[in-house]
């Protein structure tokens, strides 16, 4: 009686570990591939608030470099700076040397790399630094007025701390309730199995 009940113990125990090493890397490859679904929706929305906010400031930086209105420039950022402390904005002209820039901003390398593929390429950028794991996302904007002079160019520079933030919170919250469903999934288990295989066949073996 003593052996077969340590069968039917042991059979119910492969039974849930089998469910359970099943359920795990299947529960939690759904949890990766939302949390990467995650990565891109919030990517995607701070990279259009971002290029939204870098076309409002082209159209006011245009006009005021146009009218040769500097002052105007260091307006914008102040107001800018107020609206939105984490963007840092820097401002160029032809010959890509820097008009204007928000209070406490440093003109880095990629900077100033991107601002010249705007300016002398005409291309917009926008770059995420680094491409894996980003931490920063990075706009640049040619620049033209009415007259056709050479192009200078808007840079927006937006750190992603919050984004990634998020993204950790999420992530802990998608394991927390995976480890929470494969637990759930082996106590159900183990119950059924005792219940309906492993007490029934010890039953069977006793008699």
């Amino acid at each position: 009686a003593g052996g077969a009940k340590l069968g039917a113990v042991r059979l119910s125990v492969r039974i849930t570990a089998v469910i359970a090493c099943a359920a795990a890397p299947l529960l939690g490859g759904g949890g990766y591939l939302l949390l990467q679904r995650e990565e891109r929706d919030l990517l995607r929305v701070a990279r259009s608030e971002t290029m939204l906010l870098a076309r409002s400031l082209q159209t006011a930086f245009e006009n005021a470099l146009r009218d040769r209105q500097v002052e105007d420039v260091s307006e914008t950022l102040s107001a800018l700076a107020s609206a939105d402390p984490r963007v840092s904005v820097f401002v160029f002209d032809e010959r890509g040397q820097l008009v204007g820039a928000s209070a406490g901003a440093e003109v880095g390398a990629d900077c100033v790399r991107v601002e010249n593929l705007a300016r002398v390429r005409g291309q917009t950028v926008a770059d995420l630094v680094p491409p894996k794991d980003p931490q920063m996302l990075r706009v640049a904007l040619r620049l033209r007025d009415e007259a056709r002079t050479p192009a200078s160019s808007v840079v927006l520079e937006r750190p992603l701390g919050e984004l990634r933030q998020d993204l950790r919170e999420t992530r802990n919250y998608i394991w927390r309730t995976v480890g929470a469903f494969v637990l759930g999934v082996a106590g159900l288990t183990w119950i059924l199995s005792r219940r309906y295989i492993a007490t029934p066949l010890q039953r069977l073996v006793e008699n």
